[in-house]
């Protein structure tokens, strides 16, 4: 419950149902990846530091299995928010297919991205708490790291 008296949840990253909101969505989109790419770049670092052939083809195939493994969370994580932020939206879950078509899919993930979710209890469930503080940081953070990454793109070329 909330300070003004409405029943709210604190959503976590794993949960298949419910809503979870902007700030969340996108915090918890950011802290997937980032789990999905620590095991890529330690294979990374080790594959280069491997001299060896045996053992380098032994770490190529063990990090292609990471890799597979990786793609497949990003991906089953990916549609699991999606379908609890559109639930915030008070939309199905069906409108994500949307993003497969070019353009328009676009506009979704935005407005996935920016629009408010619906301020009471809808047919998905209660509202979801408002942003921990470290979700907030941490959003802000993995913001300014993907414009440090495009600012460095742009001076290098």
């Amino acid at each position: 419950m909330d300070n003004q008296g409405e029943v709210t949840y604190s959503p976590v990253l794993h949960q298949i149902e419910g809503r979870i909101g902007r700030i969340q969505y996108l915090a918890f989109a950011y802290l997937v990846i980032l789990f999905a790419s620590l095991p890529l770049v330690l294979f990374g670092v080790i594959e280069s530091m491997v001299q060896e052939s045996t053992a380098l083809s032994i770490v190529s195939v063990l990090s292609n299995i990471v890799l597979f493994v990786a793609v497949v969370y990003v991906l089953a994580m990916s549609v699991l928010l999606s379908k609890r932020r559109l639930h915030d939206l008070n939309k199905s879950g069906w409108v994500l297919l949307l993003i497969f078509i070019p353009i328009i899919g676009s506009f979704v993930q935005l407005y996935m991205s920016i629009a408010p979710g619906t301020k009471m209890e809808n047919q998905y469930g209660v509202c979801p708490e408002p942003a921990k503080a470290w979700q907030k940081w941490f959003l802000l953070l993995s913001l300014l790291g993907v414009l440090a990454m495009i600012a460095i793109s742009i001076a290098m070329s």
